[in-house]
Order: C-alpha cells, then sequence, then structure tokens
C-alpha cells in the first residue's frame, strides 16, 4: 500500500472508538478511507452508528499531521501494514476483528507461519525458567519461530533462547512500536527485531496501559499455531492467552510443576479443566504438529539425558503448513527432553558495535562488557586489567546493569547477562 492511503489508515488507527469493525463498515460504505476521512459528521454517523466516535473522528482530523507517523516510523527503522497488504499475517488474518493497521520492527516471514507462543508469569522459579528454556530451544532447532510478549521472566527466557540459537523470535507489545516496556529489555527488543521481529497494534506514542496486555494477548495466540503455558498462577495473564487461543481454534499446552507451587496453579487448573493439554516432553508438541520427527515420546526427566531422536523425511503440505517440516542440517536434532538444553551459553550476540548508541553506554562501559564475557570478575579486577580509575569503573558497571547487560553474580563480582 502506497503512503498516500496508508496515512489515512493510521489516522484512523488513532481514533478512539474505531477498532475493526468499525473499520470494515467503513470500507465497505466509502471507496477507500481517504474518501471516509473527509466524510461529513451526518454521513460518518450513519455508518458507524456510535457519536462519540465520530466527534473523535471530526475533532482529530482537523489537527493531526497524517504524514507524521510515517516519517517517524521511517526514523526508527519501523514500518505499518494493514489488512489490505499481502504481507498482513495470513494467521492472525483469522481471527475474530483482526487489528487493522500493524506497527512491526522488524521482518515478518513465511516461516512465520510455523509459530507456537510460549508465555508464562513474570516471576518464574528456576524450574520455570529451565523448561522455557527448554522448549524455545528445541522449537528453533526444528525451524519454529517462538512468539512471546517481551515480558520479564517466561516471556524472557523464551525470547532470549530463540536468539541464543538463532532462531527467529515475534514479541508482541502492549504500547507503541516506537517504546519498550519494561524499559530494561531494551537491548532484548533490539535483538528481536534483528532476528525476527516487534510487532504492535497501537499506534505510535501509545503507553504501556495495563489494559491494552490482556488485549495484546489475542495477537500472541493468533500468529501462533498453539500456545504453551509454562508457570502461571491463578491470576495470570498467560491464561486469557490460553482463552484466546481457544476461541481463535488454536492448540493449548500446559507444563506440570510442582503441585504445591503457586506459579503453576494456574497450568494445573487448565489442565484440570480440560483446557490445556499436559506437555511432558517436546514429544507432545511434535505429535500434535510434526509426527514425523519423533518416534515415540520422552520422559519429562530434568535429571537424565535426552533420548536419541530420529528424523524422518519433513512432510510436505501445501497452503496447510501445520504439518510441514524445515529440512535441517544432519547435526541439529529436536530437543526430545524440556530440560534438555545446552547448559554452556552460545557465543554472545550482541557486539561492542550494538552497544554504541544506547542511551549512557560510552567507550569504557564498552570495555568493561568485553572484560566481562571472558569471566565473572570484580571491581578490583576491572581495576587492574583495564587500568580505568575505580569511579568509571563504577559508573560503567551501573549503566550496564541498568540496561541489562550484566549482573551481579554475588558480592561485587559482575558477569555477562544472559537478558533474563
Amino acid at each position: 500500500m502506497n503512503d498516500q492511503s496508508l496515512r489515512y489508515w493510521i489516522g484512523f488507527n488513532r481514533i478512539n472508538g474505531i477498532g475493526a469493525v468499525r473499520m470494515n463498515a467503513l470500507l465497505a460504505y466509502f471507496s477507500d478511507l481517504e474518501q471516509a476521512w473527509h466524510a461529513s459528521e451526518n454521513t460518518l454517523m450513519t455508518v458507524l452508528n456510535d457519536r462519540r466516535a465520530c466527534a473523535n473522528l471530526v475533532q482529530l482530523r482537523q489537527t493531526i499531521d497524517l504524514d507524521a507517523d510515517l516519517i517517524t516510523l521511517r526514523k526508527i527503522g519501523a514500518r505499518a501494514i494493514t489488512l489490505l497488504d499481502d504481507d498482513y499475517p495470513p494467521l492472525l488474518r483469522q481471527i475474530s476483528a483482526p487489528p487493522p493497521v500493524l506497527y512491526i520492527k522488524g521482518d515478518l516471514q513465511q516461516a512465520d507461519l510455523r509459530a507456537l507462543a510460549i508465555v508464562g508469569t513474570r516471576s518464574p522459579t528456576a524450574y520455570g525458567v529451565k523448561a522455557a528454556r527448554g522448549l524455545a530451544h528445541a522449537l528453533v532447532k526444528a525451524g519454529w519461530t517462538v512468539v512471546s510478549g517481551l515480558a520479564k521472566g517466561i516471556d524472557a527466557a523464551a525470547h532470549s533462547t530463540a536468539l541464543r540459537y538463532g532462531g527467529r523470535t515475534i514479541a508482541l507489545l502492549g504500547h507503541g512500536i516506537d517504546q519498550v516496556y519494561p524499559a530494561d529489555h531494551d537491548v532484548l527488543a533490539a535483538q528481536i527485531s534483528k532476528q525476527g521481529a516487534l510487532v504492535s497494534e497501537y499506534p505510535l506514542g501509545t503507553p504501556p496501559y495495563g489494559k491494552h496486555f490482556p488485549e495484546r494477548n489475542r495477537l500472541i495466540s493468533g500468529l501462533s499455531r498453539g500456545v504453551i503455558v509454562v508457570e502461571a498462577s491463578l491470576r495470570s495473564g498467560a491464561l486469557t492467552t490460553v482463552n484466546h487461543a481457544l476461541d481463535q481454534g488454536r492448540e493449548a499446552f500446559a507444563v506440570p510443576g510442582p503441585i504445591q507451587s503457586p506459579e503453576s496453579a494456574g497450568t494445573h487448573l487448565l489442565i484440570q479443566k480440560g483446557h490445556a493439554k499436559l506437555i511432558t516432553s517436546i514429544a507432545d508438541l511434535w505429535t500434535e504438529f510434526e509426527p514425523g520427527l519423533l518416534e515415540s515420546p520422552v520422559a519429562f526427566v530434568p535429571d537424565e539425558p535426552a533420548a536419541k531422536v530420529k528424523r524422518s523425511k519433513p512432510i510436505q503440505s501445501g497452503a496447510d503448513t501445520k504439518h510441514t517440516a524445515r529440512k535441517a542440517n544432519a547435526d541439529e536434532k529436536p530437543v526430545a527432553n524440556l530440560f534438555d538444553l545446552v547448559e554452556t551459553p552460545a557465543p554472545p550476540t550482541l557486539t561492542a558495535a550494538d552497544l554504541r548508541g544506547i542511551d549512557g553506554i560510552d567507550e569504557q562501559a564498552i570495555t568493561i562488557w568485553g572484560l566481562l564475557h571472558d569471566k565473572p570478575l570484580r571491581i578490583d579486577d576491572l581495576c587492574v586489567i583495564s587500568g580505568l580509575a575505580v569511579a568509571l569503573i563504577i559508573t560503567a558497571l551501573t549503566m550496564l546493569e541498568i540496561h541489562g547487560l550484566i549482573r551481579q553474580s554475588g558480592g561485587l563480582i559482575y558477569a555477562i547477562s544472559e537478558l533474563e
């Protein structure tokens, strides 16, 4: 869609009270949205049957600069697509009332038709983090895209593991594409935009209001073939994601946890009510989506090595990609056990060039960051190795920690962060 037409879609997306249903009504009545934008209030009232939405439109169109958002999107390296564009995600187009406009930083690919969402609590246990990592590792090794919501905890574990193992990952945002929330996930968000995409339905400048995140959850499930809940309390937003998934005809899975753990109470409820299928190994997913990848299920046993997996020839199917498999290299075997994750981290995906331009990160901070890649170090060790003054080192460490690039691993020992 050219900019002349796109600007009106973006304009309508800023009008409170005009969503997917009313946009469809406008498109059905007018030849295009440019004509709708300039229509009289009486005509708009006839089409929309909502006095407040009409008043909002009449007021906003007198003051808004329709080109401003297009200029800003180009400046931040993002773009907007509409329901009429060929590259609008096919899975999302299938849901009830899909967003008329999507703002994207990064890229969406045909490969993302094979995507699964991993969601859960913002305050996971070590058990939950390890399970999320194992799942994400297994998915990207088999060529699947990992979808989540950029939140702390399970979301971040899923995103960062997908990145670490060279896979694709998509983050759905509850705010404008020009912002990052939580703020200390700015580096993680930047990496996702390079190895997948950040996606939002909200106009530029929209803050992370609480009500947006339950709304955002329908897009997490909408962009995915299914949703996996790792850990969730009884009041977790991850449960709403499952509700959306079921409404959309998607599959839902839940990882069991310790029976006394409040972080697993929600996942256990999903299993008890029959709303989500129990998942004890990656084989449970492949049984549903990739039957050619495994001969038999593998038990969910954290302390035992994963069973060997035999890879058969991927199944090919035309437009229906439910059982399509990417042919992997000979040494890329799916991870069978949820906990079967390589514990030795791969070489860091970030480079010094990635850090330049981040607010507060100067050359001294980049030097310290580079030294910590070898091993965790104390402040006095950093003084000796770098030759920098203590005050400069403390300032550098503070800024690196604020941006989630390093962490304290005990006492005054600092180490590279895993971005969770």
